[in-house]
């Protein structure tokens, strides 16, 4: 379990979240090799990234979880298969998730 939580309202909520934008920017720029950030506090920075995309996602229609340009398939691919493990999904189910309540046709439109 993640010892840290922070609520929006809390005091230094604010700080929080320049602090996690600036971290960004430094990892997005290779500002900094980031050798003082330990594997477990990466891990539950970008778990608790994914939750909260999904979170949101479910109520709101979201940009791409990405920022094009700043990644590429060689990053993307390693990591979500390293995701799939982690959560005992396979790619087959993956597939059917995504196409669960949309017709084939939006599903060929979305792949154009």
């Amino acid at each position: 379990m993640i010892s840290m939580s922070v609520s929006p309202d809390a005091p230094g909520a604010v700080e929080t979240v320049q602090g996690l934008r600036h971290f960004a920017a430094r990892v997005l720029n290779a500002q900094d090799d980031f050798s003082e950030l330990t594997d477990r506090a990466l891990t539950e920075v970008l778990t608790a990234a994914v939750r909260l995309y999904s979170q949101r996602a479910a109520d709101r229609e979201l940009p791409d979880p990405l920022l094009r340009g700043h990644v590429t398939a060689s990053d993307v691919g390693p990591m979500c298969l390293r995701m799939l493990r982690a959560v005992d999904l396979e790619l087959f189910e993956l597939t059917m998730w995504g196409g669960l309540g949309r017709t084939s046709d939006e599903i060929r439109n979305e792949a154009r």
